[in-house]
Formats: structure tokens, sequence, C-alpha cells
């Protein structure tokens, strides 16, 4: 922790991957080998577009982590000019882990807004965000959970939720705030923020499920005794014309005992004019009657700092 604190204030870039692999003992991160650039219109966002099913999801994700566990795959590294191929396809390989984790949790929380609750859509999401976090943990561990998610959705009253429609569209803001430069920046001085205390860290979706993740999983890698929490809410007033987050009554019963003890930590991958979250923080202050933390990985002003602590301004 004391290592943090006399890093903190490091900004050059290049020190990144060494900073991260100094630090980051635990948790390695699946964005850490996908470098995000700096354009104004990356074409790598287009990663971000999916047309399928949860359950074309799941199986595409038993898969990948399936192939990275083979003997197959431990045989071929060893093979002289092949070293090259290996790295762009656990890059790629890496890269759809990330995404398709955030889908599977983002497909439950939909899925859970259009039911309004009812059935079992709301364990259903609380399921998903555990696996979806242990997909960012540890893939090649999560493959058992991952088969009880679809058994109990199986079994459950919303086993329709399987075969609908999952689908992503390309979002370049939300693609270059997914820069892991930003998510180590944005974990950083979240500890600053919050003096290594435990969090209760709320993902706005869709575009803040993602990042966030690689955000809460970084930060719990630096506290000694992380004891924090990660919830998701959507949020979204331009594409989908939320009023509010979607959260039910019960929801908000969780939440309010996920935070016992935790500062509440709000997230969005990117403010621009900082409305959806200055909203948002009034929201959950009101609802919780306790004082929230804001927190973007990217800012388009750096004015906005003082409201919303951002990785790209802060790091």
């Amino acid at each position: 922790m004391a290592l943090i604190q006399t890093l903190s204030s490091l900004t050059n870039s290049k020190l990144y991957k060494v900073l991260c692999t100094t630090i980051c003992m635990k948790y390695e991160s699946l964005w850490d080998s996908f470098t995000i650039t700096d354009k104004e219109y990356p074409k790598e966002a287009r990663n971000m577009k999916y047309r399928g099913t949860l359950d074309g999801v799941l199986k595409e994700t038993e898969k990948i982590i399936t192939s990275k566990n083979s003997a197959y795959h431990s045989v071929i590294k060893n093979i002289p000019g092949v070293h090259r191929y290996l790295d762009n396809r656990m890059h790629k390989n890496n890269l759809s882990l990330a995404l398709h984790a955030s889908r599977i949790i983002r497909s439950s929380m939909e899925h859970k807004i259009a039911n309004e609750g009812s059935g079992d859509s709301e364990e259903i999401l609380k399921r998903s965000i555990g696996l979806g976090l242990n997909i960012y943990r540890d893939p090649k561990s999560s493959l058992g959970e991952l088969e009880n998610f679809r058994s109990y959705i199986n079994q459950s009253k919303d086993g329709k939720i399987l075969q609908k429609g999952l689908i992503q569209d390309m979002d370049r803001k939300s693609w270059k705030a997914s820069n892991p430069k930003l998510s180590f920046g944005s974990a950083k001085h979240l500890h600053d923020l919050t003096n290594g205390n435990n969090v209760l860290f709320l993902a706005l979706g869709n575009g803040g499920i993602a990042p966030g993740m690689d955000v809460y999983l970084r930060y719990c890698d630096y506290l000694d005794d992380p004891n924090s929490d990660f919830y998701v809410a959507r949020f979204s007033k331009t594409k989908k014309q939320d009023i509010a987050p979607q959260l039910t009554d019960a929801e908000k019963k969780h939440i309010q005992v996920l935070s016992q003890g935790k500062q509440i930590v709000l997230f969005d991958e990117d403010v621009n004019t900082r409305k959806t979250m200055e909203e948002a923080k009034i929201y959950f202050e009101e609802t919780f009657n306790k004082p929230v933390k804001a927190l973007a990985n990217f800012s388009y002003s750096e004015d906005y700092i003082n409201f919303c602590y951002s990785g790209r301004y802060l790091s």
C-alpha cells in the first residue's frame, strides 16, 4: 500500500507496464495484453460490435477458456516461429473474454429491467456479476461457475434469456475509455480518494461495466484486506432515455446492505457534459443517504476533476 502512495505522482505512460507488473501482484488484467490507441477514430473499436445471444456468448467464452487450457496449446508454443501467432491469438482471446464477461452482465441486466425484476431475473443478474468478475480475475478457474450459471438459468423461470438477442454496437468513446492505462490511473487514484478503504463500486451500464470491472479489481488488488463489493445499474439518458438508474426496490435494499461500512463509488467510463454522472450521484446520495464519490476513466474537460475524479487527468 505504501508503494502505491509513493508512486501516485508518476505520470509517464512508458512506466505503465513496469508499474502494473510491480504493483498488481495478483490480478492480471485481460486488457493489459491489448493496446488501445489514442486516435480520434480508432478502427479497433469495431471489436465492440456483437450480434448474438447470451447462450452464444457463454459457449464462445467456454471455448476460449478451454483452448487456453489445452495441452495442444502448451505443446505448439514451444515450436520455433509460432510465438508471434500465439501472442496475437492470446491478445484476441483476452479481449474476447473481457468483452464477453461484460456482455454476460449486460444481457442479464437488460433482462432484469425488461421483466421489472420478476421471476429469477434479479438472482441471474447477481450471479452474472460474480461470473463476470471471476472471468476477469482468473478465466481458467471460471469454467465450473460458467456451467453452473447456465444450469441455473435452464432450471429457472427465465430460461428464455439464453436465446434472447444480445446486441452491442461499436462505440468509439467507450472503447477509448477502456484503455488499461486509464483504468490503472483510476484505480490508483481511487486508492488515494478513499484512503484505501473498502468500497461499494457501482458501475453505470452499459458502457461502464467492462472498464468498471477492471478498475474495481485493480483497486481490490491494492488493498491488504479487500472486503469490497461490485454492482451495476443502467443509467443511459441518451441511448435508453432512462430518467433514473434502473433499480428495483429489492436491488436498492441489496445495495443498502452491501454499502454498510463502505464508501460508495459511482463509476462511468467517460464524462462528457457531466449531466448523467451528476444526476446519478444525486440519486444515489438521496436514495442511500450517504456521500458518493464519482469516478470516470475519461473526462472531456479538466474542469470536471473536482466533481468527478478521472483516470485521464489524474494519472
